[in-house]
């Protein structure tokens, strides 16, 4: 959804959905540091909502033909984050005036610093939201300067690739084209190049898992996991969950929830549970079908 392609097709997928049908959906956009910019432009997903069998337009190439509830949104909202709490974002013009699927709908405010925006979609009765792309447009000196991993991530390892120092990835089987290390270099990408993941492509096992070892006990109760999917040898995996290192022993950790509910690729999976603390933390990957797993970066967080 943020990764530059506009694609309205269900196949291949470039897209992400809401969940529940005739909910509100609010996303998060989070720059890291803040940036001066003015225009929102939102992509928005209108599916159709499928073929009847044996009409004369039944079979159109590049369209999926099963029913889809996605519609565009009856309406949009903006917030920004001031530090400590959410304020309405004052919107100065909509293009096009009402939100409309297929293209993309600028929402335009006077120019200011932001950090973060919580864009929230109110979906029609009984339809679910969808986007393809979203982008922050702003004037701005380029290239512009990356901003800084996030504060606080336990598995994070600024020494990069190849550091003795502490955390330590490790896994059970690592691709010949991928490193482990790059799971805890703070660098969360989903391009095929440059390469920055581990997976465990070729691996001959059914199950595999990736370790974090922090060096000493630290207490945690959440992690974040961007898995990577390049839709061939690469997928999310059927089922993974977490098992902490204490009392000598590997133990799955109690109270795992996971969202979304099963994993998806090319996006940040949540798994919180009851807090722990151990030396070591590990996420068992039980793959999809012949695919394998892979992830691009791993989060560890306290809370």
């Amino acid at each position: 959804m943020a990764d530059g392609v506009a694609w309205y097709l269900r196949s291949p997928p470039n897209r992400w959905e809401s969940a529940t049908a005739g909910a509100p959906e609010s996303l998060v956009l989070d720059l890291g540091i803040p940036r001066r910019v003015d225009t929102l432009a939102l992509f928005l997903l209108d599916d159709e909502p499928g073929i009847l069998a044996g009409t004369a337009d039944a079979v159109v190439p590049g369209r999926d033909e099963t029913p889809s509830d996605v519609r565009a949104p009856k309406a949009i909202s903006v917030e920004t984050w001031t530090g400590t709490s959410w304020e309405p974002l004052p919107i100065v013009a909509r293009q096009p005036e009402h939100p409309e699927g297929h293209l993309a709908n600028h929402i335009r405010f006077a120019p200011r610093e932001i950090t973060k925006l919580r864009i929230t979609l109110e979906p029609r009765p009984g339809m679910r939201v969808g986007l393809s792309e979203l982008e922050l447009w702003g004037e701005a000196i380029l290239p512009l300067a990356p901003a800084p991993p996030p504060a606080g991530n336990l598995a994070f390892n600024p020494g990069g690739e190849g550091s003795p120092e502490y955390p330590k990835a490790t896994a059970s089987h690592t691709s010949r084209y991928d490193r482990v290390e790059r799971a805890i270099d703070g660098i969360v990408s989903y391009q095929t190049n440059p390469n920055n993941r581990w997976t465990a492509y070729e691996s001959p096992h059914a199950t595999d898992w990736l370790e974090v070892d922090f060096g000493k006990p630290c207490t945690f109760a959440r992690l974040e996991l961007a898995l990577f999917d390049d839709r061939g040898g690469v997928q999310p995996p059927e089922v993974l969950h977490v098992e902490a290192f204490h009392d000598n022993a590997w133990k799955a950790v109690d109270g795992e929830r996971h969202a979304p509910a099963r994993p998806l690729g090319n996006a940040l999976n949540e798994v919180t549970f009851t807090p722990v603390t151990a030396t070591k933390l590990r996420v068992v990957f039980t793959h999809r079908g012949a695919s394998r797993s892979g992830v691009s970066e791993i989060f560890v967080w306290e809370e």
